[in-house]
This record gives C-alpha cells, structure tokens and sequence, in this order.
C-alpha cells in the first residue's frame, strides 16, 4: 500500500497540524490515488494550513495474496492500516 502526502508550504511554521485522510472515490472497485484532480484538490487544503494525505488500498473483485479474490472489507482495513500508520507518526 502507498501513500501521497502534501504539505504545507514551508512559510507555514506551526509544529502540530490537522492532516486530512483522502480516501478516494469508486466504491472499493475503481480508481486511483493518483486521479489528475485530486492532487490539485489537495493542494488547495495544504495551501490552508493542512497536511493532506491520500492513500491506495486494494480493490473488490482484483486478485489479492495467494490469488484470493479482494473484498471490500480489506479494502476497509487498508484504509483503516493508513491511518494507524499515520496516528503511530504523528509526533514525527
């Protein structure tokens, strides 16, 4: 699983931020993190003072581990992995 973050601008010197978990759209089914309008979406919370965050997670129906259809439930738990991820980090 993979992640994008994008940050403040440096000009931006608070130390603790709200980080926004971006999880996008297709219903578990589709899609990517790197659709071309959620960068420039991102970029307009960072430009206010938000760590933005979007993430990858598998999707229903594609052949995960030891060929095992996906369901949408580990779909869910990648989202939920993300942000575990990101609370163990945050003090970083």
């Amino acid at each position: 699983m993979y992640l994008d973050a994008i940050l403040p601008p440096d000009s931006d010197t608070r130390t603790k931020r709200p980080v926004v978990v971006f999880i996008h759209g297709g219903g578990f089914t589709d899609g990517t993190r790197e659709w071309s309008q959620i960068p420039d979406f991102l970029k307009q919370l960072a430009i206010r003072g938000l760590a933005t965050v979007t993430i990858d997670y598998r999707l229903e129906g594609a052949l995960g581990n030891w060929e095992k259809q996906v369901q949408i439930y580990d779909a869910v738990d990648d989202a939920r992995a993300a942000v575990r991820y990101l609370r163990s980090v945050a003090d970083d």
